[in-house]
């Protein structure tokens, strides 16, 4: 074969690791040397399929055809059965039909009688094909009148049969020719870029034979010999790589491969990358070939990489123990901030200085949002962030989340809705922390860009099977809405509108990109849509499941007539769909002049919701004017009103005003019919058992547990302390690890709040120590640590829970109820205390003093002093220190909010005649009798 010239194989069937391809594919191979500077360089083979070429010798009408090699053996047969009859199970061969035929057409090239025409093909492949050619059997039968008509028309068509098909198959070889030749050029140029060689070994003559760009690798330019035996290769591969490959190569059996170093010219180091396969002949090893590759540049690469990834995951670790660190910091005096506000806010401050107490508690915890964001986004990043399943109720979620802005929305007069589906199960299974945050997001989103107007939140059921449901949930504005480029940048971290809306509403950016990733882990999807200056309204979607629970029984008040008062469209709305839900028949009125005009008429009611803050005639109004009517039958009064709550009862309060109960806006069925049922206690209790364990950690009285506080921080401690000092919790102080440990060895606790970064020992520490003596005592970690492997390391040391700081006193009691619940005393007595009492008004002290058990302290303290006075003020009735005394008991009753008791006591203050001192002194006494007993009891 002569250079650059290509080698064509048999026409065969592809044969693949020693097996005939099946189906049968017919192959041609052309194999190409490659070849630089008269220098062999590698080869290149082309595999070809030539099943349409012989398709095409097969479909005509007037003959068949039968394509064979020199040996009879049939590649195409016009009968399919008998195609490829060498590889047939039962084989079949030419010569049992046309032996004479076919050993004629050997020695001359061709061969033609009456029937059949042979001619041989003249291609350049290794075997010699020979084309028979038969009319079909008809033709013949129609051209046997006729025997040199015949003739002419059977040469005639095999001659044009011959010269077409080699035409054909001529221009198909002269076609791979052209590309084997572009080829040539490019593939010694792709071998130089990808620096790859070529190499073979031969068994017979033991030499390696290389290509010319291996030489050219080690940057050897000079070499012109190509193969040498193993000693001459000493000169450019070191001693460990020849053993191996002589290994190698002595063991094959099929291919092998592995990485070495090598040498350059200018002793320079390389790695290289060799594979390498054996070729067999005759069922034996003739030859290895394989490839050399240079993978220095790939190497040094890949420790780059690899030391990138370190230093990735290094600045990642730094990154994350400094936002534990920053989390920590920052947490432990916002716990004292939060915790200190909480405590001043329930010693009933005044007005002037709740107000500032309530903006620092919302101030505080919105520099907490901002850690959590940060936090939650660290997550993110890592793909570390989860989601819990637990069953909760969405209304009352709802609820909270409204709750925690309706201040703010009270501030800026904004009316805050919310629009619930009645026909979403009551108990879902879900995170309904996430769930939480994501509305709250919304929500104060919605509350900082809105100075006018409404905010209404709603939850629609879309979708309910067995156990799963989809549910839409929107939060809608009249605020300053957006235009369309304005809502590409949302959702992406740590982007506002533009730089002002950060200086004029402040946020970190992050809340909507947390959002966003919050709502696709529970399978669902955010959208917004918005108008500049006409509102925004943020719907997403989420999977949940629920459970089957209590539902709404409306026998109660599905014959009762319902009034509805309020000026709100929106509320309104609300209240007239959960009611006919209910199937209870609801009117309504925008006004208060309206609904008494309604009323004069003679319409009966048995229930009236009206709102408070209306124009002309507000809701107190509206009940002063209905009282007088004297109506036969007094319909049931229910008070709606927003925040104002505590303004409402002191306004009912000066009124001389009695409604039977208030309810809060926004409003839920849930909250309606809690509102509604406390009219029926027969029925109430059935309700509240459906109740989840949160609405009893809100009702906790009392706590009668010993508690050890373990914790480094003088602040935190004294929050700690008076909360749960405050629910009648007995409190030991630990101010680090080793004190907790030697206490605990001779104190028994029913539980540990530890703290877990303290100096001397830390909490973990500390707990692993507790354990080794008590097993049972529940540890709950009490920490500004809250990154993910805080948590699961107190889980290792034998820690129960996890709160974070700054404590959420509502979570720390459900956490202290779920775990020592036999220690809990709920607020069924203190409801019967607080009921109202003209001796005692204890909603009113327990308001001013935070707790009932100083309550109840204070009122034994004013038994023990004053339940023998009586006598001793007759005795100083005609002297200054009686004014004194009385001046005194008059003090105390007030601030006890003894009623009765200071009246009497002002009264005598202001009489001058001891006559009727005297007389006054006796209703003191029988009143401090009534006082006394009414303690006690």
């Amino acid at each position: 074969m002569k250079n650059q010239e290509a080698w064509f194989s048999n026409l065969d069937l592809n044969i693949e690791n020693e097996k005939v391809q099946k189906p049968f594919t017919p192959t041609i191979r052309a194999i190409l040397p490659i070849r630089e500077n008269n220098g062999f360089n590698g080869i290149l083979i082309i595999n070809y399929n030539m099943e349409n070429f012989l398709d095409t010798l097969k479909d005509n009408t007037i003959y068949n055809t039968i394509l064979f090699d020199k040996d009879g053996n049939t590649l195409t047969h016009y009968e399919k059965e008998k195609s490829w009859g060498f590889y047939l199970d039962k084989k079949y061969n030419l010569n049992d039909e046309y032996k004479n035929e076919i050993s004629n057409a050997l020695k001359n090239n061709q061969y033609e009688n009456s029937e059949v025409f042979i001619k041989k093909f003249d291609f350049d492949v290794s075997n010699e094909l020979y084309l028979l050619v038969k009319l079909k059997d008809k033709y013949i039968t129609q051209l046997k009148t006729d025997q040199f008509k015949e003739y002419i028309v059977v040469s005639f068509i095999v001659f044009l049969l011959g010269i077409i098909s080699s035409l054909f198959i001529s221009r198909i070889f002269n076609s791979l020719s052209k590309i084997i030749s572009k080829t040539d050029d490019r593939l010694i140029e792709t071998s130089v870029l990808v620096k790859l060689s070529y190499f073979k070994y031969n068994y017979e003559d033991r030499l390696i034979t290389f290509d010319d760009n291996f030489f050219n690798l080690l940057n050897y330019k000079d070499i012109e010999k190509k193969s040498f035996n193993f000693d001459e290769l000493k000169k450019f591969f070191n001693k460990d790589f020849l053993d191996k490959l002589k290994i190698k190569i002595s063991d094959i059996k099929d291919k092998d491969s592995f990485e070495f170093e090598i040498q350059t010219k200018e002793n320079k180091t390389l790695i290289f990358f060799t594979k390498f396969r054996a070729i067999y002949e005759n069922n034996k090893i003739a030859e290895i070939e394989g490839i050399f590759q240079d993978i220095t540049e790939q190497k040094n690469l890949m420790q780059s990489f690899e030391e990138a990834s370190i230093e990735a995951k290094n600045a990642n670790e730094a990154k994350s123990k400094f936002l534990a660190t920053m989390s920590h910091k920052i947490r432990t005096p916002l716990n004292g901030i939060i915790g200190l506000n909480k405590l001043a806010l329930d010693s009933n401050p005044n007005t002037k200085i709740r107000e500032f107490l309530v903006k620092s508690e919302i101030s505080s915890k919105a520099l907490l949002n901002v850690i959590n964001d940060i936090l939650d986004y660290s997550k993110i990043e890592a793909n570390m962030l989860s989601l819990e399943k637990t069953t909760f109720e969405l209304d009352k979620l709802f609820l909270n989340v409204t709750d925690l802005f309706d201040y703010q929305a009270y501030k800026k007069e904004i009316d805050l809705h919310i629009d619930f589906d009645n026909n979403i199960p009551r108990i879902l299974i879900g995170d309904p922390h996430r769930i939480t945050q994501i509305l709250n997001n919304l929500v104060g989103n919605a509350i900082k860009f809105t100075d006018t107007g409404s905010i209404e939140v709603n939850a629609t059921l879309i979708e309910k099977n067995d156990n799963n449901l989809v549910l839409k949930c929107s939060v809608k504005d009249t605020g300053i809405g957006m235009d369309a480029n304005e809502q590409e940048k949302l959702f992406k971290s740590f982007s506002q509108i533009d730089d002002s809306t950060t200086r004029v509403y402040g946020g970190s950016g992050l809340g909507l990109t947390i959002t966003k990733e919050l709502i696709e882990l529970m399978n669902g999807k955010i959208e917004v849509s918005s108008k500049k200056g006409l509102g925004t309204i943020f719907s997403f979607t989420i999977d949940l499941e629920y459970e089957d629970a209590f539902e709404f029984n409306n026998t109660l008040f599905k014959s009762k007539n319902f009034l509805v008062i309020d000026d709100n469209e929106i509320d309104i709305r609300i209240i007239e769909n959960i009611l006919k839900s209910w199937e209870i028949k609801t009117y309504s009125c925008l006004n208060a002049k309206d609904a008494l005009s309604k009323i004069e008429e003679g319409a009966h009611f048995d229930y009236i919701l009206v709102d408070w803050i209306m124009p002309e005639i507000d809701g107190v109004d509206f009940i002063k004017e209905l009282q007088e009517k004297n109506l036969k039958t007094c319909p049931k009064i229910i008070m709606v009103t927003a925040y104002e709550e505590d303004n409402l009862k002191q306004k009912l309060k000066d009124e001389d005003v009695i409604v039977n109960n208030i309810l809060r806006k926004p409003f839920t069925p849930s909250s309606i019919y809690d509102t509604l049922i406390e009219f029926e206690e027969s029925n109430k209790e059935n309700y509240k058992n459906s109740n989840n364990d949160y609405e009893k950690e809100k009702n906790i009285n009392s706590i009668n547990a010993n508690i050890l506080v373990v914790e480094d921080n003088k602040i935190n401690q004294t929050v700690c302390q008076e909360i749960l000092k405050r629910v009648g919790v007995k409190v030991t102080l630990a101010n680090n690890g080793i004190e907790a440990v030697n206490i605990c060895k001779s104190n028994k606790f029913d539980m540990i709040l530890m703290d877990l970064h303290m100096p001397k020992m830390n909490g973990f520490d500390a707990s692993l120590s507790i354990r080794q003596f008590d097993d049972k005592t529940p540890i709950i970690a009490l920490t500004a640590a809250v990154m993910p492997e805080d948590k699961i390391l107190s889980k290792k040391v034998g820690m129960q829970d996890h709160l974070a700081k700054p404590i959420e006193f509502d979570e720390l009691f459900k956490c202290i109820n779920k775990y020592i619940p036999n220690l809990v005393v709920l607020n069924e007595s203190k409801k019967q205390v607080s009921s109202s009492n003209i001796h005692l008004d204890f909603e009113e002290l327990l308001n001013r003093v935070g707790s009932s058990e100083l309550a109840n302290e204070l009122l034994n303290e004013f038994i023990n002093e004053y339940k023998n006075c009586i006598n001793e003020f007759k005795s100083s009735l005609n002297n200054e220190s009686f004014n004194n005394d009385i001046h005194k008991l008059k003090g105390v009753s007030g601030n006890l909010s003894l009623k009765v008791l200071y009246e009497i006591c002002i009264k005598i203050e202001k009489e001058t005649e001891n006559e009727k001192r005297s007389k006054l002194l006796d209703d003191l006494s029988v009143e401090l009798d009534e006082v006394i007993r009414v303690i006690q009891s």
